[in-house]
């Protein structure tokens, strides 16, 4: 197996979490006992959850457990999980590189509002444009 294989995994689960995160949150809310298509397709959903869940939890934990290696420029790391942090400068603290799991957990909460929020969406877009000035005003004080 290449050494590849989990820069792949971890760039497509990145890319596209906030659509793989919102599917599986909707499929699970919608869960019927219709037919055996509906409970696969819902165990598939509710795997697919718990992995979006811990995520970016589980990426936090290997960036501040591997913080040394990848310090020290380690070839065989960055083969397997280089994806999570080669955009970034790692000559600095831990958490300089720790953009990814913030990203993912930002658009965790954003799911969460969008599918729990859902019969208010007063409170949807006032927290998005607070989120939003929140996040520009960080940006702009760097």
């Amino acid at each position: 197996m290449s050494s590849y294989f989990w820069n792949n995994f971890l760039r497509f689960f990145t890319e596209g979490y906030l659509e793989i995160w919102f599917g599986a949150l909707l499929n699970i809310f919608a869960f019927t006992v219709s037919d055996t298509g509906e409970i696969v397709s819902t165990s598939v959903s509710v795997i697919t959850g718990i992995l979006c869940v811990l995520f970016p939890f589980m990426s936090f934990i290997m960036l501040y457990e591997y913080r040394h290696a990848i310090r020290d420029g380690n070839e065989r790391l960055l083969k397997r999980y280089g994806t999570m942090y080669a955009d970034f400068k790692t000559n600095g603290a831990w958490y300089q590189f720790q953009y990814y799991p913030i990203f993912l957990v930002r658009r965790f909460i954003f799911v969460i509002g969008l599918v729990l929020l859902i019969e208010y969406p007063e409170i949807q877009c006032n927290s998005f444009i607070v989120y939003s000035i929140l996040v520009s005003n960080l940006r702009l004080n760097k």
